[in-house]
């Protein structure tokens, strides 16, 4: 038996660890769920600890671990970038400094490594692996494709933020790259920042974009290039160093106005702006792709990075991207490179043989009924146990009430998707402002997305196939717009997971239920979280945020909590 440890250091953000034992996945989760720091950095001390403890093994029974990064490529990368600027009067502090962010990293990861060694005798293999093979790899690897082309898109790796591969059997062979400091992930996130968000913010630009018209699209095309060959490139002459938060000139203030500060009013040229970036993103990758199929010949794409969480984006490949079929694994982003790194040693270096497909993302920790009553217990919270869990819920929500929904392994990746989520009525036209005021805290034009079960999801939206991991944008179909009104966003559109009873029959159950009250096989379905904080992993985290947040209820594996019970 081999197990590999796979790590995502975080030292930019989403640290990780995902273990693989006699080839499959035996855990994978995010630090940020453990230590409850959302946008944490540092080493996932606890998610490492997590999978050990997951299959009862120490450091010791480990037989490698890999890293997804290696870090003196990126110091050498940033080096030549900022070399230029160094001794420009001007300009020196601003490179003295990012030079000294990047040799952070480097520092950071050699120390880990010796941390590894040090408590295994030396005896236990570390490697540091290319980041975009690890994003290739967490898509490819786990696919159903024995053969497909491969796309990585992201802020940065070592030197890249692009990558177009072949993936054949336990093989990746890389076609060709985009350098830095050429990066969309970056441009997007600058983009972010300037319309007053924060790091990590991307989703919110995404959510606001469809409220706007595309009425910056020609200095979006201008800013962001692209040749016929589908290669881009940034327009330096929107930016006044083309550093790691992209500082821009003053033609850009020109051309698209002051940055909106954090708490501004959000005006009309802000949604302009979001709906032409988003746009311009949308068509760059969609040519990357035609010609990644002219290049390959291929039928199926997978698709990596944190860009490949634009849903919007990844909908419009689906559609008229002249690839077939598309895959993208739930954590796209930075936690998946953990999960990327553990599976290119045991594929693409020990040459195991590719035995799984990820159908489902329910990877993380687990919870006992034991140890879910314990912690009611010590909490002090009155509960009841129905018959049928998922039928309690189900009628809860057909009569306006919103349901915590907390129920076996956590999600591995970003999105809720029917184990640590919160649940609503689709149908209520203000449904979606009760959720994002009362219960989530946030702003209000952010969308919720349906959940649907898998076979009725052709009667409700303009479908093109499966969505087990809420990826992909559909339209909703016409006469279901005002069905199913809190969770269709503005543009006639909506995030889509859907629900199949192998992968979660409990869920599927909770839907059907609520199909078989109401007539809608769909239920509004949004993370385990108030605004600001990670979504809950452990028992504890979900009855703090039940009741410190405007939840009607707590569905709490077979255990249900009325908020209405501890008022009286």
């Amino acid at each position: 038996m081999t197990r590999i440890l796979g790590i995502n250091t975080g030292f930019a953000h989403d640290p990780a660890a995902a273990l693989i034992s006699d080839g499959k996945i035996a855990l994978a989760v995010e630090e940020e769920r453990l230590d409850r720091v959302k946008f944490g950095k540092g080493f996932p001390h606890r998610a490492i600890e997590a999978c050990l403890k997951h299959e009862g093994l120490s450091l010791s029974d480990l037989d490698r671990v890999g890293f997804n990064f290696q870090p003196w490529k990126m110091f050498a990368t940033d080096l030549a970038l900022n070399a230029r600027w160094l001794f420009r009067r001007r300009a020196s502090t601003y490179a003295a400094y990012h030079l000294g962010a990047s040799l952070h990293p480097l520092l950071f990861h050699l120390k880990e490594a010796e941390w590894f060694k040090r408590r295994t005798g030396g005896a236990l293999r570390v490697q540091f692996l290319d980041h975009h093979l690890c994003h290739a790899a967490s898509a490819f690897y786990v696919s159903p494709f024995d053969e497909a082309a491969i796309l990585t898109l992201d802020q940065r790796g070592e030197s890249v933020s692009a990558t177009m591969s072949v993936g054949q059997g336990t093989a990746i062979r890389r076609l060709g790259t985009v350098r830095l400091p050429d990066s969309l992930g970056m441009l997007y996130l600058s983009v972010t920042l300037h319309l007053g968000f924060h790091v990590g913010d991307e989703y919110k630009v995404m959510g606001l974009a469809p409220y706007g018209t595309p009425a910056y699209r020609d200095v979006f095309t201008d800013l962001l290039q692209q040749n016929r060959h589908g290669a881009f490139r940034l327009n330096p002459s929107y930016f006044d160093y083309l550093g790691a938060e992209r500082c821009f000139s003053n033609k850009f203030y020109t051309a698209l106005g002051p940055r909106r500060q954090p708490g501004e009013p959000i005006e009309q040229r802000h949604m302009d702006l979001a709906c032409s970036l988003q746009a311009r993103l949308t068509d760059v990758v969609l040519k990357m792709t035609e010609r990644l199929h002219a290049r390959t010949n291929l039928p199926n794409l997978c698709l990596a990075g944190g860009v490949a969480f634009n849903s919007v984006m990844s909908g419009a490949l689906l559609r008229h991207s002249p690839f077939k079929q598309l895959y993208i694994q739930p954590a796209a982003g930075d936690a998946g490179t953990a999960l990327g790194a553990a599976l290119i040693i045991a594929h693409g270096q020990l040459g195991q043989p590719r035995g799984m497909v990820m159908e489902h993302a329910f990877l993380g920790p687990a919870f006992s009924e034991e140890e879910i009553q314990a912690a009611l217990a010590a909490c002090k919270v009155a509960y009841e146990r129905p018959a049928s869990i998922a039928r309690a819920a189900a009628e809860l929500l057909a009569q306006g009430q919103v349901v915590g929904w907390f129920q076996g392994r956590m999600e591995f990746g970003p999105r809720a998707l029917g184990a640590r989520s919160i649940l609503a009525d689709p149908r209520s036209e203000g449904m979606k402002d009760r959720v994002n005021q009362c219960v989530k805290h946030r702003e209000g034009f952010r969308p919720f997305a349906p959940s649907v079960l898998e076979e009725r999801a052709g009667d409700y939206f303009e479908y093109a196939g499966a969505s087990p991991f809420m990826l992909f944008v559909y339209g909703v179909r016409p006469e279901k717009r005002a069905v199913i009104p809190a969770v269709t966003h503005v543009d006639g559109t909506a995030r889509v997971q859907t629900v199949r009873r192998a992968d979660h029959p409990l869920y599927w159950e909770l839907i059907s239920e609520f199909e078989r009250l109401t007539g809608v096989p769909v239920v509004l379905n949004t993370s385990f979280n108030v605004n600001g904080e990670p979504i809950v992993c452990a028992p504890v985290d979900a009855i703090r945020c039940f009741f410190g947040s405007g939840l009607d209820a707590l569905a709490l594996g077979p255990f249900l909590i009325r908020k209405a019970a501890h008022a009286q």
